[in-house]
């Protein structure tokens, strides 16, 4: 009976591991196709959708058009919270 709790744990954790892979490259093929925006904004971008799997699979759901919207709305928040620094 151990070995197949054994068995059933490794296989849930490939499974895991396989979704994780494949949500992280539909969000990075979808998400750097997009142009337009500031590299490091992209970044935050990418490492939030990798943090949050549900907005992840809803922002690889969206067509192109409501992803960048998506990306916008990102793009607000993303300029409030980090510091603009001084011209001059």
């Amino acid at each position: 009976m151990a070995i197949l709790v054994d068995i059933t744990s490794q296989m849930a954790s490939a499974l895991s591991t396989s979704f994780w892979l494949v949500l992280t490259e539909k969000v990075g093929a979808a998400l750097f196709l997009i142009e337009g925006f500031d590299a490091g904004m992209m970044e935050a971008a990418y490492q939030y959708l990798c943090k949050d799997d549900l907005a992840a699979r809803m922002f690889i759901g969206r067509p192109p058009i409501q992803q960048k919207v998506w990306l916008d709305n990102f793009k607000e928040d993303y300029e409030r919270s980090v510091p603009s620094t001084p011209q001059g």
